[in-house]
């Protein structure tokens, strides 16, 4: 990784994992842009439901399956779980470093480039034509963005509430997708409660999010008898239907988000 990446950091020789390399830090853009980078991948925890077993809370249906583990997990039965393990994504030290950093900066702007989505990402089957009485419940979407880690999205975005001008830009979804972002999402509905607005890219060249649920659906053997293609269609309107601190959701389309400040 280190010797692939195009990337500004020190690798420590002879330390062990996790503290033979940094890559979280901040840019400085002029007067009025600084740019915090945050590591979602080094620190985090494990994913809070196993592929393995089928376990139903959660809407684990299949053994084997991301269904229910990274994707489409049912919220209430999620929730149970993460609120008592409070899974971390970025880890103690880096958690405090980046709340502090972006708390005392004195640029117009502080931009949070997160490697995922921050908002929430929820998807109410339950009035979706062509959705099995099986799979109609309300879900959330990816376990492997913040979704997966809300008590700690909760605390960071809380600590940030007072924090003016902070704009997150995230990616890893493969699709377009601007939105408020919220402190509490169990409490506050509507951009007026807004800690920050988040624009999320889609990939240059990878396969968009709608052509992924297509294939995946067709491709296995199980989800392919239940004729899900229809509601699979319908992604993005039940995505807008689902939250309403959602403006934007395009899942269809490749491209860049160019920003200027």
């Amino acid at each position: 990784w280190y010797e692939y990446q195009p990337i500004d950091v020190s690798f420590h020789e002879g330390k062990s994992f996790p503290d033979d390399i940094t890559i979280y830090r901040n840019l400085r853009y002029g007067k009025h842009v600084e740019l915090f980078l945050t590591d979602q991948r080094y620190y985090r925890d494990d994913h809070l439901i196993p592929e393995g077993p089928m376990d139903s809370e959660v809407g684990k249906f299949l053994e084997n399956s991301p269904l229910g583990s990274r994707i489409f997990a049912k919220r209430e039965g999620f929730d149970k779980r993460e609120s008592a393990a409070k899974p971390t994504m970025l880890g103690s030290a880096q958690r405090k470093w980046f709340v502090e950093s972006v708390q005392k900066s004195k640029a117009t702007w502080k931009a949070w480039a997160s490697a995922l989505m921050v908002s929430e990402m929820a998807m109410d089957l339950r009035q979706v034509s062509g959705v099995p009485e099986l799979f109609a419940n309300d879900y959330y979407f990816k376990l492997d963005h913040w979704d997966g880690f809300r008590s700690e999205r909760n605390e960071i975005l809380a600590a940030l509430s007072n924090v003016d001008d902070l704009v997150i830009f995230s990616g890893d979804l493969h699709g377009f997708y601007a939105s408020h972002v919220l402190a509490d999402y169990d409490k506050n509905v509507g951009a007026s409660s807004a800690v920050a607005t988040e624009f999320t890219t889609s990939g240059i060249s990878s396969i968009p999010l709608q052509d992924q649920l297509n294939l995946f659906t067709k491709n296995d053997p199980l989800l392919s008898l239940l004729k899900l293609d229809e509601a699979v269609a319908q992604f993005d309107d039940v995505l807008l239907d689902s939250n309403a601190h959602y403006v934007e959701s395009d899942s269809r389309h490749n491209g860049i988000t160019i920003v200027e400040a």
